[in-house]
């Protein structure tokens, strides 16, 4: 299918530098340039890894790469935004007592898991029960153990209550809750959910071809409304020298958001060689990083590289 830009991405072309007569910049490398405008729907998103998920729950997550997707697909109560600074996601606002001690959670209503069921107070008990039970072999729980008692007064409230004071309390609830309604009473080790997540998150899992992509479509029913990007293809490619190949080769790769370790110097030298679709945004650390990326897809605005982003335009 031929992807084609989206105007969310022109946000991202502002932040290079590039002459607007002859659309080239300092390394050589050509570009079109279009003005601010609406972000639109449609098109997909390539990003190129080099391992492959080992699972998609997150409490049994331990690799990069199943992170990565499963943070597409689940939710926490609160998350970073752009700035770093804690905001709410599935919770809609917090009160925190005078002590320091209590953090009462008030839920967003009407959230759905891709099932359709509603997310409710219930499926972050489980959440924290699972988490800190002895038999889930999980590297998460001490943040978990740090809670004296957590109840729920009804299906949108939370009240967690801590022993002493914990710095990292509220932003530990930043976790991928778990549905209840498909897990309780079974053992998570052994869950479907592994290979076929349900979550809250703005994508679903469409496809997993093992040794070759995860593909993820967006979730129509998201509580933040549909994301811009309607598709996440996740190419595995174990070979950098394979990936960094690919992208250069025309029709191989739609867009290509590397997260490797491909090093920078080596496409700077190479650029000529490129599309003359392709834009490349020069930082000083030698690694292909998008930061805020679950941001972007669902809004479209614009994020800042932390080390070096290329796009390519098909």
């Amino acid at each position: 299918m031929r992807l084609k830009w989206v105007a969310c991405l022109s946000l991202l072309l502002s932040l290079a530098v590039f002459s607007a007569c002859d659309g080239k910049n300092e390394g050589g490398v050509t570009g079109q340039h279009k003005g601010p405008g609406k972000p639109a729907y449609g098109d997909a998103l390539v990003v190129g890894s080099i391992g492959e998920p080992s699972t998609l729950i997150p409490l049994l997550a331990s690799d990069s790469a199943s992170h990565d997707v499963a943070g597409l697909v689940f939710n926490g109560l609160v998350r970073y935004d752009k700035n770093l600074k804690l905001e709410g996601e599935l919770a809609e606002s917090w009160d925190v007592s005078p002590d320091g001690l209590t953090i009462t959670f008030h839920l967003r209503r009407g959230v759905k898991w891709h099932d359709g069921r509603e997310f409710t107070s219930r499926d972050v008990l489980y959440t924290y029960r699972v988490t800190i039970d002895p038999k889930t072999p999980t590297a998460y729980s001490e943040d978990f153990k740090q809670v004296k008692s957590l109840d729920v007064p009804d299906r949108y409230t939370v009240r967690v209550v801590y022993d002493k004071p914990f710095a990292p309390a509220l932003s530990s609830w930043a976790f991928g809750m778990l549905p209840a309604h498909l897990l309780e009473g079974k053992d998570i080790t052994k869950s479907e959910l592994s290979r076929r997540p349900v979550g809250t998150g703005p994508y679903i899992l469409k496809e997993w071809v093992a040794g070759q992509r995860v593909v993820l479509e967006s979730f129509k029913g998201y509580f933040e409304g549909r994301p811009y990007i309607d598709r996440y293809i996740y190419r595995i490619i174990p070979d950098t020298s394979t990936m960094y190949m690919e992208l250069r080769l025309e029709g191989s790769i739609g867009w290509e958001l590397h997260r490797s370790s491909i090093n920078a110097r080596q496409i700077h030298r190479n650029s000529r060689r490129f599309s003359t679709n392709t834009v490349i945004l020069h930082q000083p650390t030698p690694i292909l990083v998008i930061t805020s990326a679950t941001r972007f897809f669902q809004t479209g605005e614009s994020v800042t590289p932390s080390h070096l982003l290329l796009i390519r335009k098909r």
